[in-house]
């Protein structure tokens, strides 16, 4: 596997994001994915089995029960794994890996 990127959430009007959701495409094309451990009922982390795409690869930063959103693009659109890390209840980061 290749090196990994770390994608972090800014804090918004003093908040702190309480995680990420990855879409494939552009988060207003409603393509949320699913994460490879949901049968689990969501125990933290989670994280997404990936592969190579014809689309963008996005991160939305949550900000717990707030109308605050953060998007971002990932930077490759090839990755074979991307885990929502952070630390205690707080999973405001992304860290991914190439293929």
């Amino acid at each position: 596997m290749g090196k990994a990127n770390i994608y972090s959430c800014p804090v918004l009007d003093g908040k702190l994001a309480t995680g990420i959701s990855l879409y494939c495409g552009h988060p207003s094309e409603l393509a949320q994915l699913k994460p490879g451990n949901d049968e689990m009922h969501y125990i933290p982390p989670l994280f997404w089995s990936m592969g190579a795409s014809d689309y963008d690869y996005w991160g939305v930063c949550v900000y717990g029960n707030t109308k605050f959103t953060y998007e971002f693009k990932l930077f490759k659109k090839v990755y074979s794994r991307c885990t929502n890390i952070g630390s205690g209840k707080i999973f405001d980061k992304l860290q991914c890996k190439s293929l």
